[in-house]
């Protein structure tokens, strides 16, 4: 706690004012970021219905990434093992917020298809997000080109499957 008071210009009591010790600080920053990157993508979603899918996945992926280059404490809050959970109703607004688009890219996907798509690709966000982290600086343009891949096959899949 005395490093971060340090790092963040703050007193180590007025740190604890707010911050009962490090977990606190680090759920707290992780829903921030969490926030901020549902406002990153927003404006994507919502345009959602008047793009094409590649357009789409790869704004979505183009977004993700210009977020972790501007918040490189991102993955590692993300990968890091913190004992409490996102806010349940912050976790839903952002699947909800996924599915929507997804819905406007496919009209024929029913609210739970969207709902268990939007989750299946927030995990695997999550899932970069480890990858990153763990990547040698050198071995990440590639880590998230793999992921690109795999993301954009999969939301194919998902909103445009032959199952549906």
């Amino acid at each position: 706690m005395t490093a971060i008071a340090e790092r963040s210009g703050s007193s180590i009591g007025g740190l604890y004012n707010y911050f009962p010790d490090k977990q606190s600080i680090a759920i707290t920053l992780r829903n921030q970021y969490a926030k901020e990157l549902e406002a990153h993508w927003k404006p994507i979603m919502d345009n959602a219905g008047s793009i094409g899918l590649t357009t789409f996945v790869d704004h979505f992926v183009n977004h993700l990434t210009d977020f972790v280059r501007e918040h490189p404490a991102f993955p590692k809050l993300q990968a890091a093992a913190i004992a409490v959970p996102r806010d349940a109703a912050a976790r839903k607004a952002s699947r909800v917020l996924i599915a929507n688009a997804f819905r406007a890219q496919n009209s024929a996907l029913s609210p739970e298809q969207a709902l268990l798509a939007a989750s299946v690709t927030l995990h695997m966000v999550r899932g970069m997000m480890t990858l990153y982290e763990e990547a040698d600086i050198m071995a990440r343009p590639a880590a998230l080109a793999e992921f690109k891949k795999a993301l954009s096959l999969y939301i194919a899949n998902a909103l445009h499957g032959q199952e549906r």
